[in-house]
């Protein structure tokens, strides 16, 4: 009725169309979707019409349904009273509900108070069962965590990194990131730091104990390089091989290094290593500063460098990435150098050779033994060298004491061999030959083949303290050479000097001089001994002694010496002279000390006759011994302390030169002819002869030309004499006025005036 009843509204509006019943049916049967039926109505533009129809439709439809509720009207009357009861019973049905109703929601509301607590309930033990599964699953990590503690305070460092390891890479990725996780995954950086700390500490621990073994691993090193000799080196596998591991463990080490390996801190670990080992190796190298006088300390010195590298050289091998080949060749070269200067530094101070032999042998096995384990012992050479000097010095020193008990035990006298029995013993020991029937007379004195014996059994001395330092023959040769060369210069040399200036006799002294010439042709076979001892041939590298030379200076000190000792002995005979200076009478004979003088002069020369020495010395000795006796007259004669002198006594003092004359013309010494040495007294010859002949007039005569009698004769000399025969002259005179003396006198005064004027007119 409704959508009819719209319909007719919108038809007024739209008006009607031919077929409006239609139409009026098709709105009645379409409940919906009128729009086609409108465009109609539109279309055919009956609306009026339209609208009549519908309203006639609907005045029918009203009737129909008022006849329809006429008779359903009690039917429906019935049907509200049934309601009515109904709706009585709904309400007490209701009160009964609300009863229900209220007593259920207070049910209800318990029942949910209930369920609420129970799903609480529910969720907690769902929530406490997840932290427990939770928890569970996090138990392994507190367990690994506990335990890794555990082994850290056990110092098991592997497993301890084990379980890190575990935790970072296996446990803890897979575990929720609680608080305590958290905190467990920032412990293990300390963890792993304590792991570092507790390793360097067993580190620590093993350099100590290492440092405190070192001497007896060097020792046992030592000991075997001795056994074994230095053309044994050791190899990478050798069983003889001393193993620093029979002396201190090294696992502290391995352990150590696989730490900071698994920690990436191999660098940090090196560095550290290398420090401590460099501080060590500057302990090892200190030494007592009486090193020197123990050579036990000195062999506990080197067994703690050597164990040193020994133990470097076991982790070299083992360990390289923590010890290298140039870390430890690097502390070899800072070892050497403070070695050489420290060692040295100490065998300078020694003096006792036997010591000196020790440290020297303990050297050569040293050098030996860091030689077989690959170290460069090169520059050790120097340190040996060094000692071999010193030991050369201290022999020496021993030759020295020995040389001067020789000189003192000399007889001074020709080597006598009485039997062929002693000559072969001789020519055993000395390269000396004869033939002449016996006893066989050596020109040379015991001392000679005594020295010769010392310094063969020096070169031997010589020989056994280098013969092990791995020279080559040649090397040895020149150092035993040298140390020869060293004896003759220093210690011969200065004990001949000595002798030379002690209080020996002429004789003594020619036969040190014969001794000195055989000694210098001794050494040539001492050269020779040398290259025997050595293995060196004759030839273009032949040994020589380059000391030699110092003979040739010992001979001419000696000769001077024979010069200055008979000097010195005509002056103790000069000395006992006592002339009377104004005696009045000649004695008639020579003076009592020129005889003597005369007797020893021919003994002294016929001795040198004797003796094997040079004509050379022997003519310049006589000649020396010739003028020095004119000189002696001269100088008595003229001395400042003589005012006066007689006639007398100058004719004494001829009769005393007469006497030497004698000796001199009668060639006391080979080589020269009679005569010869008679120029040694032509200036007072002709002194005297001039004043005691009074030959004043052909001195002045001939005075400057070479033809003179008197050319030997200064003015100035005449001069002096002619004023002392003045004084002479005078005293006489006292005692007697004689025509004769006055006329000396007047001569006298006549001769120095024209002598005096002869000397002005030469300055």
């Amino acid at each position: 009725a409704f959508n009819l009843k719209r319909t007719i509204s919108k038809l007024k509006i739209m008006g009607s169309y031919g077929n409006i019943d239609a139409l009026i049916n098709e709105l009645e049967s379409v409940e919906e979707n009128w729009s086609s039926t409108f465009r109609a109505i539109y279309e055919h533009q009956d609306q009026e019409n339209l609208l009549a129809k519908l309203d006639a439709r609907i005045r029918f439809h009203t009737r129909e349904i008022e006849k329809l509720c006429a008779s359903h009207l009690p039917g429906f009357m019935e049907s509200v009273k049934q309601v009515q009861d109904v709706k009585e019973a709904l309400i007490s049905l209701k009160d009964e509900v609300m009863i229900v109703q209220n007593e259920s929601l207070s049910t209800l509301i318990s029942l949910k108070a209930k369920t609420e607590e129970f799903e609480e309930l529910n969720r907690y033990r769902q929530n406490l069962k997840a932290l427990v599964e939770l928890l569970e699953k996090c138990l392994p990590a507190f367990d690994v965590h506990q335990n890794l503690q555990k082994d850290i305070s056990k110092k098991d460092y592997y497993i301890a990194l084990r379980k890190i390891d575990e935790l970072n890479e296996k446990i803890l990725p897979s575990l929720i990131n609680f608080f305590f996780i958290q905190k467990l995954k920032d412990s293990l950086p300390d963890a792993s730091e304590k792991i570092k700390e507790g390793s360097l500490e067993d580190l620590r621990l093993f350099l100590e104990e290492a440092r405190v073994v070192s001497k007896d691993i060097g020792k046992a090193a030592i000991q075997m390089v001795q056994y074994l000799g230095e053309d044994n080196p050791f190899g990478e596998e050798d069983d003889e091989e001393v193993s620093p591991e029979a002396y201190v463990s090294f696992i502290p080490v391995y352990k150590t290094m696989h730490v900071f390996k698994k920690l990436n801190s191999t660098d940090s670990l090196v560095e550290y290593y290398q420090n401590q080992r460099f501080q060590q190796m500057k302990l090892t190298l200190q030494h007592p500063a009486n090193l020197h006088e123990k050579p036990e300390e000195f062999e506990s010195y080197c067994y703690g460098i050597v164990g040193f590298f020994v133990t470097e050289d076991h982790l070299r091998r083992t360990l390289p990435e923590l010890v290298t080949t140039n870390f430890c060749n690097e502390l070899w070269g800072l070892t050497v150098k403070m070695l050489n200067a420290s060692v040295t530094s100490q065998v300078d101070l020694m003096t006792n050779s036997d010591h000196l032999v020790r440290i020297k042998a303990l050297l050569v096995s040293f050098s030996a033994t860091m030689k077989m384990y690959g170290y460069d012992v090169s520059e050790l050479r120097s340190v040996l060298i060094n000692a071999s000097d010193l030991y050369y010095e201290i022999l020496m020193h021993k030759c020295t004491h020995s040389l001067r008990l020789i000189f003192d035990e000399d007889n001074y006298q020709p080597l006598e061999v009485s039997s062929e029995e002693e000559y072969k013993k001789l020519i055993d020991l000395f390269p000396e030959t004869a033939t002449a029937k016996y006893p066989i007379k050596y020109p040379f004195s015991p001392m000679v083949l005594k020295i010769y014996l010392l310094f063969k059994e020096y070169i031997l001395e010589c020989k056994q303290f280098v013969q092990d330092m791995s020279l080559s023959r040649r090397e040895l040769a020149e150092g035993i050479s040298k140390a020869v060369t060293l004896l003759i210069d220093r210690s011969l040399s200065g004990c001949f000097s000595d002798l030379l200036k002690s209080n020996l006799s002429i004789l003594q002294v020619i036969q040190l001089s014969i001794n000195i010439v055989h000694l210098e042709e001794s050494m040539k076979a001492l050269e020779a001994y040398i290259r025997d001892l050595n293995n060196i041939q004759e030839g273009a590298q032949s040994v020589k002694l380059h000391g030699t030379l110092v003979f040739k200076d010992l001979l001419s000190e000696a000769e001077s010496q024979i010069y200055e000792r008979l000097k010195s002995k005509i002056d103790e005979f000069f000395e006992l002279s006592a002339y009377d200076w104004t005696l009045s009478e000649p004695s008639g004979q020579p003076s009592g000390f020129v005889s003597d003088l005369r007797f020893f002069l021919n003994s002294t020369f016929s001795a040198f006759g004797i003796a094997d020495l040079r004509v050379s010395v022997a003519q310049e000795a006589c000649y020396s011994a010739c003028k020095h006796v004119s000189d002696n007259f001269l100088e008595r004669l003229l001395s400042d302390d003589v005012k006066a002198v007689s006639q007398s006594a100058l004719q004494q003092i001829n009769l005393d030169l007469m006497q030497c004359e004698q000796f001199a013309a009668s060639a006391p010494v080979h080589g020269f002819q009679d005569g010869d040495f008679l120029i040694c007294f032509a200036e007072l010859r002709q002194l005297l002869d001039v004043c005691l002949a009074g030959d004043w007039t052909n001195y002045f005569k001939d005075y400057g030309k070479e033809t003179s009698k008197y050319k030997d004769v200064k003015p100035e000399t005449c001069v002096v004499l002619m004023e002392k025969l003045r004084e002479g002259e005078k005293k006489s005179m006292l005692v007697s006025m004689k025509k004769t003396e006055r006329d000396k006198k007047k001569i006298i005064e006549t001769v120095l005036k024209q002598l005096r004027q002869l000397v002005n007119t030469q300055s």
